[in-house]
């Protein structure tokens, strides 16, 4: 694929992929003269056929720009969101949180401890002010 992009072509990786492997496809198609967005889309198959995706993408701004006509056809709720890579980071938490949300089921989970605690300890972490010099 990126042998024959055109320059200027903007690629758009809707899978969650590992940051690894993002961060070396934007540099690949940016050293071939293309651009590349991580916009893994969020929401339900119902919500793609309706056009009401939630899509956050990341990496080259004037890129993201450029397709946002095709994204906002896709989706209702459309963001940028910094680099190459923040969108898999952001949607493996966002899968994480959604897996382990109470549910009159979560016996069957295989979550080790109650879902609640998990998100309250992650939660816990996200919350804290950084601390400076001592």
């Amino acid at each position: 694929m990126i042998a024959g992009l055109r320059e200027g072509a903007v690629g758009i990786d809707f899978e969650t992929s590992r940051l690894a492997s993002a961060r070396k496809l934007a540099e690949e198609m940016t050293a071939a003269g293309g651009a590349y967005l991580d916009a893994p889309p969020g929401r339900a198959p119902m919500h793609a056929r309706d056009g009401l995706l939630n899509i956050t993408g990341a990496g080259d701004e004037s890129a993201f720009d450029r397709v946002r006509p095709v994204l906002d056809d896709l989706g209702e709720n459309v963001f940028h969101l910094g680099r190459p890579g923040t969108v898999h980071v952001i949607e493996l938490i966002n899968n994480f949180c959604a897996d382990a949300r109470p549910t009159p089921s979560w016996r069957r989970s295989p979550w080790p401890t109650e879902p609640e605690l998990i998100v309250r300890r992650i939660m816990m972490s996200c919350l804290q002010v950084p601390r400076g010099p001592a």
